[in-house]
């Protein structure tokens, strides 16, 4: 494995959050500690993203397969987070209304982050492009983004869901 490899790169860059990780739970090579929990390191890493949207890839190097999605599992349910997509998860809130978690973000904003994570080029829909110039006075209704190539995956909460439109 080279030291320019995507694998080698990965791995730095996931030993140098790892180690961020271990710094702020107060952790060194000589402390008697106990090192966090894969959950509670996934917790951390869902506080302090930037991002809309995170996917599954962002988590893989807590930990085995399994053992990472058992704590994404443990996230939805305590309302950390939402899936809203195969391997595309959101940051969570709880609803004032029925106490349920929904996306802290607005889908729209979820599918565009999402989108640019998995590098897919999205802009806004034609619709959306014509309300905003004023070409259109027609509000569009349907959560829609436009893209080059064809989007095999799905972004939906609850009954709303994102459409892919061809430009």
């Amino acid at each position: 494995m080279g030291v320019g490899s995507p694998k080698a790169c990965k791995t730095a860059s996931f030993n140098r959050r790892a180690a961020q990780l271990d710094w702020r739970w107060g952790i060194d090579e000589n402390s008697t500690m106990a090192k966090p929990t894969i959950e509670q390191q996934a917790a951390e890493l869902v506080r302090m993203s930037p991002h809309a949207a995170l996917l599954r890839r962002e988590f893989d190097g807590l930990g085995g397969r399994s053992q990472v999605g058992k704590a994404l599992r443990n996230l939805i349910t305590n309302g950390v987070i939402v899936r809203v997509g195969l391997g595309i998860y959101a940051k969570a809130r709880r609803s004032s209304l029925t106490g349920n978690s929904i996306p802290d973000a607005q889908l729209l904003s979820i599918g565009f982050d999402a989108l640019r994570k998995l590098g897919i080029d999205a802009q806004e829909s034609q619709a959306m492009r014509a309300y905003s110039s004023g070409k259109s006075r027609q509000m569009p209704m349907a959560l829609a983004i436009s893209v080059e190539r064809p989007v095999g995956r799905k972004i939906t909460f609850g009954p709303k869901s994102i459409v892919f439109e061809r430009r």
